[in-house]
């Protein structure tokens, strides 16, 4: 183990671009570029600091979001197409030691147009030069294979010619490597001495070529894109309980009770038992008291005063719709006595967060209305349990950004559901395309939270791999409440999740395959053998017309007859006789 160096970071992330604007925050692999970078220097071994030179406020903002410091606004004289590195990064050196009387031993440039570094690169590279006293840097390369003189280019006539003219001939030998701007670790001295970031003695680190692409056009960006997909096609399943929660494998269902209690715990322990009836995985309640929810001012919602068919403050309304403290038990209770699991969501904020919490509940809902509620978000994301996240009214970024924030406090068991927020929901604003864009965009497993009426967005939502499904259902659609009407009665309920469980099951897996019955009773007599078309004769020479395909296919399979054409009967054949490979020369 080499003796501790001070080792100090540096992102320098412009905030123009010519060739793709933006670039340094674009979202890449479910977070903004950037981070990747700032992530990659926060958990390496050695590294002491990271700090980020920017003239961008929308940078610096995404920079201390993902845990770089940003004590300073680069001035623009540095930040032009035209100001060079070197002259950045002495800035920053210079600032650190008139502001903060501050030197490091070592300096690692970071670009953060590399993504595709990580941590473990960083720490490889800084043990090879910290294991070798003759080096005063380390760059990243990667390899090239291919001659130098293979290198063409057009000369002024027009015409291409050899760009490369090498005094010895290349061997086998000759080791070519191309630098990938990914990382530059250098002596403190060696750069203000030499003002350089390749110096004489100049050692190098050696990286894939698929963890090298540095994003620079939109050709690059869709390259490590794809690149960071490749590494990461496999979303990281979240456990509730005994459920495995996640794309492409049994939906997890939660049947909605809401407030569809209206009160009652008659009416909510019946809707506990409608729930397990119909084959749902959780029931799902809320847990508030109106006072925490709403000020006097609030009003109701358009689709509660259309639903309830009267007027008055949210709060009155709400009121109603309380689930006594002292329900909580027997409700539980039902639960554990038919098997399914409860679930509340915590819609009054961080009190309710503390009740469940004392109840001991497995995960956290967090309702679409407060995606943006970050206070409730960070209490419910230290619990370190499970949190199902509804995104109706949200934007792409606001989810993005709800499930970095949720992230940041060290939580990333989250489940992600598409949703639209109108009960019911009708079909021209489902857009359940947005849920593939979820699915794509974030690396937690996504679901589908549905106001719709009817089974096709069940259907649809299960088969486009939806890891979990949440729908509103009620004991009679008639109740008074404000959700009732947007509801599944029991029967719908019943026939909703059926649906789920059918289509899963008709999805199958992703092999294309014969099924057993398909094998055992369908392809002998569906498909065909080759058979004689015709009577003919020993020594008889066959032509196309001579063969045909017919059913059962218990012999020479069609798609062996060009074996059969141009060669010579060695018996006679009558027509529809299976032909035989053996029977022709």
């Amino acid at each position: 183990m080499y003796e501790k160096q001070s080792i100090l970071a540096l992102i320098l992330a412009r905030g123009g671009s010519k060739r793709l604007p933006g670039k340094n925050v674009k979202w890449i692999g479910g977070k903004p570029m950037i981070a990747w970078t700032i992530e990659a220097a926060k958990k390496s071994k050695y590294i002491d600091r990271v700090i980020v030179s920017t003239d961008s406020e929308e940078i610096a903002s995404v920079s201390k979001k993902y845990g770089a410091e940003t004590p300073f606004k680069r001035p623009d004289e540095l930040a032009s197409d035209t100001a060079s590195s070197i002259d950045a990064v002495f800035h920053v050196l210079k600032w650190l030691k008139d502001n903060e009387k501050k030197e490091y031993d070592f300096i690692t440039l970071l670009q953060p147009t590399s993504p595709l570094r990580t941590a473990e690169h960083l720490d490889e590279a800084i043990e090879q030069m910290m294991g070798n006293d003759h080096l005063d840097a380390m760059n990243s390369f990667y390899a090239w294979d291919k001659k130098p003189d293979w290198i063409h280019a057009v000369g002024a006539s027009g015409f291409l010619e050899n760009a490369l003219k090498m005094e010895n001939s290349f061997t086998v030998s000759t080791q070519c490597l191309v630098p990938n701007g990914a990382m530059y670790i250098i002596k403190s001295d060696i750069l203000f001495k030499e003002k350089t970031f390749y110096p004489k003695k100049l050692g190098y680190y050696l990286m894939k070529r698929a963890d090298s692409v540095d994003v620079d056009t939109q050709e690059d960006f869709d390259l490590a894109n794809f690149l960071i997909k490749q590494k990461n096609t496999s979303k990281k399943s979240i456990v509730i309980r005994n459920y495995e929660i996640n794309e492409g494998k049994r939906v997890f269902v939660i049947a909605e009770a809401g407030v569809n209690h209206n009160g009652d715990l008659e009416k909510a322990i019946a809707l506990v038992d409608l729930a397990a009836e119909i084959g749902a995985d959780a029931i799902k309640f809320q847990t508030f008291k109106a006072e925490q929810v709403v000020t006097e001012k609030g009003d109701m919602a358009e689709y509660q005063k259309r639903n309830l068919g009267f007027e008055k403050t949210q709060r009155e309304m709400l009121k109603d719709l309380e689930l006594p403290e002292n329900f909580y038990p027997p409700i539980m209770e039902r639960c554990k006595e038919k098997q399914i699991l409860f679930l509340s969501t915590p819609h009054g904020g961080k009190e309710s967060v503390d009740f469940l919490e004392y109840l001991g509940v497995p995960a956290h809902k967090i309702g679409s209305g407060d995606l943006t509620h970050y206070i409730l978000l960070d209490k419910i994301a230290r619990t370190g349990k499970p949190i199902i996240l509804a995104t109706g009214m949200a934007t792409l970024d606001e989810v993005k950004d709800a499930v970095e924030f949720i992230k940041s406090k060290g939580n990333h068991q989250i489940i992600v559901l598409h949703c639209t927020s109108n009960y019911p929901c009708p079909p021209v604003d489902v857009n359940m395309a947005a849920m593939k864009t979820l699915m794509r965009e974030l690396d937690v497993p996504v679901g589908y939270s549905d106001h719709t009426e009817g089974l096709t967005a069940a259907i649809m939502a299960t088969t486009l791999g939806a890891a979990l499904y949440e729908f509103h259902f009620t004991l009679d659609k008639n109740l008074p409440g404000p959700d009732h009407r947007a509801s599944a009665n029991p029967e719908e309920a019943k026939e909703r999740v059926k649906a789920i469980r059918q289509a899963s099951l008709m999805m199958g897996n992703s092999a294309k395959e014969a099924t057993v019955d398909e094998k055992k009773f369908t392809l002998p007599i569906a498909r065909r053998s080759i058979v004689a078309a015709k009577n003919f004769k020993k020594g008889a020479l066959i032509s196309f017309n001579d063969i045909e395909a017919k059913r059962p296919a218990d012999g020479l399979s069609p798609i062996h007859y060009e074996k059969i054409i141009g060669k010579t009967a060695k018996k006679d054949y009558k027509k529809d006789e299976q032909i035989r490979l053996d029977d022709f020369v």
